[in-house]
């Protein structure tokens, strides 16, 4: 793969989002808007009003979810990394990935039966 930030930006959609210990968002970067997340109002606001699957993480503890649906045609690879402050979360797009591992299951399942 390429090692050019323009085409993992444009493969990927890469945001950032910097989280205190209280759960508030404290800055991000990257493009909120392609998860479909309040960029008007992210800033202050419990990240998980907006990512429900945060709730309850294990604090200090590196976390991700694969494959999280944001929407109908949206899912999403999230990573937490813990920090002295709080944590970020990095949301990296799994639409793409997704789709082709079903489509392989598909084909796996049928010529099973």
């Amino acid at each position: 793969m390429s090692s050019h930030p323009e085409l993992l930006e444009e493969l990927l959609h890469p945001v950032c989002i910097q989280v205190r210990l209280d759960n508030t968002v404290s800055s991000w970067e990257g493009n909120p808007d392609f998860y479909n997340l309040p960029t008007d109002t992210i800033q202050g606001r419990d990240i998980t009003d907006f990512l429900p699957c945060l709730f309850g993480l294990e604090e200090h503890r590196d976390t991700r979810f694969l494959y999280v649906n944001l929407s109908d045609s949206l899912t999403a690879d999230i990573h937490i990394h813990w920090n002295d402050n709080g944590y970020e979360v990095l949301i990296l797009d799994s639409s793409e990935r997704r789709s082709a591992q079903q489509e392989t299951q598909q084909v796996a399942n049928e010529l099973g039966l």
